[in-house]
């Protein structure tokens, strides 16, 4: 990202926003960066405590520190849709094979279980009819506990 910040022309100020919360920050040393998240809650309270925190105007602004975080959320969506461009480029048979399928089956309901990765998850989605009883299949059916079982080290209290 800092490569980014760096094209963006507005590196030496995020540099001076980044060292006032981190000292030992270091654009060569990737180990001094600290995380986006982090940095942009950072930004954010030193934003709503600026005027408050401050008695006396120096070289930087709460204009300024809103500015670069403006910036910096800029460039993190730029990156972010990029890599989304990039993602979607390459193909992907399997959606490939899915979508397929799906047209194949035309307005049947497609039993998922057959597209599943890991087929022990549950009975997944499958074609009923008008007299099928509605239930909830949330899981395998296996339960941990069976009914009227207890631990014996829980003792006879509640």
């Amino acid at each position: 990202m800092w490569n980014r910040i760096e094209a963006a022309g507005f590196a030496n100020e995020m540099a001076s926003i980044v060292r006032f919360h981190h000292p030992s920050f270091n654009p060569a040393r990737p180990d001094s960066y600290p995380t986006i998240e982090e940095l942009l809650s950072e930004m954010q309270a030193n934003s709503q405590l600026f005027d408050s925190s401050r008695p006396a105007t120096g070289n930087f602004t709460s204009a300024g520190l809103e500015k670069c975080r403006q910036m910096l959320l800029l460039e993190l969506a730029k990156w972010f849709h990029e890599l989304q461009r990039e993602a979607l480029a390459t193909p992907k048979p399997w959606l490939d094979a899915l979508v397929d399928r799906m047209k194949a089956e035309e307005d049947e309901i497609l039993e998922m279980d057959e597209l599943a990765v890991d087929p022990e998850r549950g009975a997944g989605i499958c074609e009923m009819g008008s007299s099928d009883p509605a239930v909830s299949d949330l899981g395998t059916g296996n339960a941990l506990v069976e009914t009227g079982e207890r631990d014996p080290s829980l003792g006879n209290g509640l």
